[in-house]
């Protein structure tokens, strides 16, 4: 059960981080079009790369859970140690 939780405790710190790229990614155009000497072109580049890092990040924030989950499985020599020391 804790391995579990652990599990999606991190899952939800890397799903935030996984928005908050992509909150950047979308802000950034419009942050870059407000300053008229930073050109239109880089805002829009730099956005572009934001988006790939945070869909790269989802990605790999769902495999690792995923793998976490499978991970807290219990072995059958971990359910038989605990099903003994329930019975004591």
């Amino acid at each position: 059960m804790v391995r579990k939780n652990q599990a999606n405790l991190r899952v939800l710190f890397r799903g935030v981080v996984t928005l908050a790229l992509f909150y950047i990614a979308f802000r950034l155009p419009a942050m870059s079009a407000a300053d008229p000497t930073f050109p239109a072109a880089l805002g829009f580049a730099a956005a572009g790369v934001f988006a790939i890092v945070a869909a790269g990040f989802g990605i790999y924030a769902w495999k690792s859970y995923r793998t976490d989950r499978k991970n807290a499985l219990l072995t059958p020599e971990e359910e038989a140690v605990l099903y003994e020391e329930q019975e004591e």
